[in-house]
């Protein structure tokens, strides 16, 4: 049977909206990464080789030791890079040519969280189908062990961060850099990227400035989550030090946010617009895949560069099947997980902080400047909760009560990740969590007050569509 990609995520019981990430000890446990091994490697096949990276978690390097137990034993050899980021895995996929990779992180999740991610042989991540495929092997512990003299080999990589930095100053042009004289403060959460990330800008000739740049399994300088109110030193610094810009990471470094030069922080649905703006302005007529909670400011770039833009429902996986499908040049989230087929097919942190740099440098201009080409939006972010047992027995009941709820009057629907309006280039966007008993509001539009106006209307009709449920 061949599902479709929401038929795949609505059947998951283990697998969330990329891998399993739940707290260790009482749901992530040594055997749920050992049994997940002999899912992979039965999956794979004997003779298969896996690469294993993982963040600086406490729980990582067990986890990393059980997962890598059962793929050696279903007759998969593995390389192991250590602590390494979730772009340089992908990267040391396709360099080192294996079959399969996992990353153990929790991504911006706090310390007690822990994961466990598979990507591809192209260095993608696994399909909501592969994913489905490797949890029902590990429901069903159908595994397939390989016999005493097929057993796997495990090999340790080391240093495979210089061949991604040589890799990425191969592909950007950094000519100007010298010329422009541009300094950059990174703050690297103390999390996998942080010894790479400075060692890349500093390599690609920016002045840099590291901060939170020792890697630390309890996340102290700050929570993992490049939020504004958790990046506070770094906008300090970036005004202190008169830096040209700033930029964070969560816990794997596949995300980047950032603060301008004058340390204000930068929503980054506009950052992923200059992105989209700068590499499509050459050959007019692309493609944009962007979730559904993605700003508006993408369609104004669109229309710039008269591109067509893909709307998908929330989460990586969904994002990078349909880029492929579309063949589109470019695509990313509201958070600036970029994902640039030319380069990569993971969701890249050091590689878009690269590309922002090289922006300026080229343009000649600061970032403050370069966003202004850009309209701005007011946005409106909220949570509903629903008592568990209702939201888990009448989700979808809910659902259709928000859909028939939904003032017919706008000019567009959306109905890809729970129902997105459009007002204009106004939207409301109501849809429910897939990890919490909860609905989510997102809300954009040109001004505080009407922003303010969709978000309670958004909160009204779930409201009333949850009254009387028991």
């Amino acid at each position: 049977m061949v599902l479709t990609m929401s038929d795949a995520k609505n059947q998951s019981k283990l697998f969330g909206t990329h891998g399993v990430r739940v707290t260790v000890g009482d749901e992530l446990t040594s055997e749920l990464a050992l049994n997940l091994g002999y899912a992979l490697g039965t999956q794979l096949g004997e003779g298969r080789t896996v690469a294993i990276a993982y963040d600086p978690r406490t729980s990582s390097t067990l986890l990393e030791n059980a997962l890598t137990a059962g793929l050696l034993d279903c007759g998969c050899n593995v390389r192991r890079l250590g602590m390494t980021p979730l772009p340089v895995l992908s990267f040391g996929i396709r360099y080192l040519h294996t079959d399969a990779g996992v990353m153990i992180t929790a991504s911006h999740n706090p310390p007690e969280y822990n994961g466990i991610k598979f990507y591809s042989s192209d260095g993608s991540a696994f399909t909501y189908q592969q994913d489905l495929e490797v949890e029902n092997i590990y429901m069903s512990r159908k595994f397939s062990p390989a016999s005493y003299t097929k057993k796997g080999k495990s090999e340790i990589v080391s240093d495979l961060g210089s061949a991604y930095i040589e890799a990425v100053k191969r592909y950007l042009d950094c000519r100007l850099i010298s010329e422009r004289d541009f300094s950059v403060v990174l703050d690297g959460g103390g999390g996998a990227a942080s010894y790479l990330t400075p060692k890349l800008l500093t390599a690609l000739g920016y002045k840099t400035i590291a901060i939170n740049c020792e890697p630390n399994g309890l996340f102290a300088e700050r929570p993992l989550e490049p939020r504004p109110e958790n990046l506070t030193l770094l906008m300090k610094t970036v005004k202190e030090k008169q830096a040209s810009l700033g930029a964070a990471h969560d816990g794997d470094g596949d995300r980047s946010a950032y603060v301008d030069e004058e340390g204000n922080f930068i929503q980054g649905d506009r950052i992923l617009a200059l992105i989209c703006h700068h590499v499509l302005k050459s050959h007019p007529g692309g493609t944009i895949v962007t979730p559904v909670n993605t700003s508006s400011v993408i369609l104004d770039v669109a229309e710039l560069v008269k591109a067509k833009v893909e709307w998908t429902a929330i989460g990586e996986p969904s994002v990078l099947e349909r880029m492929k499908e579309k063949n589109a040049e470019i695509g990313g989230e509201e958070n600036v997980g970029l994902m640039f087929p030319k380069w990569s097919w993971a969701r890249e942190g050091p590689f878009a902080i690269s590309m922002v740099l090289n922006i300026m440098a080229e343009e000649g201009r600061k970032i403050s400047a370069l966003l202004k080409e850009y309209p701005e939006y007011y946005s409106v972010k909220m949570n509903v909760p629903v008592p568990n047992g209702i939201f888990q027995k009448n989700k979808k009941r809910i659902m259709a009560n928000i859909q028939k709820m939904l003032p017919d009057d706008y000019d567009n629907i959306v109905a890809i990740d729970g129902y997105k309006v459009f007002y204009g280039k106004n939207w409301l966007l109501v849809r429910s969590s897939g990890t919490e008993p909860l609905f989510r509001i997102f809300v954009e539009a040109s001004g505080k007050k009407e922003a303010s106006k969709l978000a309670a209307l958004g909160r009204n009709i779930i409201n009333e569509a949850t009254k009387n449920m028991t």
